[in-house]
C-alpha cells in the first residue's frame, strides 16, 4: 500500500513545498492560481495509477522553496487538495472560489468539497487552507 503526501511549510512569509504523488498544492494570489506540484502518475492510463508514493521503494520528494519567490502576502492562499477534489473541479473554479470566499477560508473548503461531491465525489476530497488576511 502507498499514500500520497503534500505540504506546505510556512516561515514568516516563505513558502516551503514538499509533494509526493497526485495530491496538488496550489498558490493564489490576486488574479493567478499556481499549481506548484506535478501529478506523480501516467499521462496515459489507469487513473487510479500513481508512479510515486510514500511506501514504494523508488519514492522521491518534488521540493520548492525559496527559489520559487513565493510569498505568503496579505491577500495570498495555499491550497492542498487531494484528486477528490481537482479531478471534479478545475483550476480556474478553485480560483473562482476563492476570491468569493477570500476571508474565509472554512467555508470557502466547504464550499469547494460541496462542488466536488454534486459532481459525483468518487474518491476522498480533503482540502487544507492558509490564507492570509493582513
Amino acid at each position: 500500500m502507498a499514500s500520497t503526501f503534500s505540504v506546505a511549510l510556512i516561515d514568516g512569509s516563505d513558502i516551503y513545498v514538499g509533494h509526493v504523488g497526485d495530491s496538488r498544492v496550489y498558490f493564489i494570489s490576486g488574479s493567478q492560481i499556481l499549481r506548484l506540484t506535478t501529478d506523480h502518475k501516467p499521462r496515459d492510463g489507469p487513473r487510479n495509477v500513481i508512479t510515486n508514493a510514500l511506501g514504494l521503494e523508488s519514492m522521491w520528494v518534488e521540493l520548492h522553496g525559496k527559489e520559487a519567490g513565493l510569498k505568503l502576502v496579505p491577500g495570498s492562499t495555499i491550497i492542498s487538495a487531494t484528486d477528490g477534489l481537482t479531478d471534479l473541479v478545475s483550476e480556474r473554479e478553485i480560483h473562482a472560489y476563492t476570491q468569493r470566499y477570500r476571508g474565509t477560508p472554512n467555508r470557502l473548503a466547504w464550499e469547494l468539497v460541496e462542488l466536488a461531491k454534486k459532481r459525483g465525489g468518487h474518491d476522498n476530497i480533503t482540502i487544507g487552507i492558509v490564507s492570509r488576511q493582513n
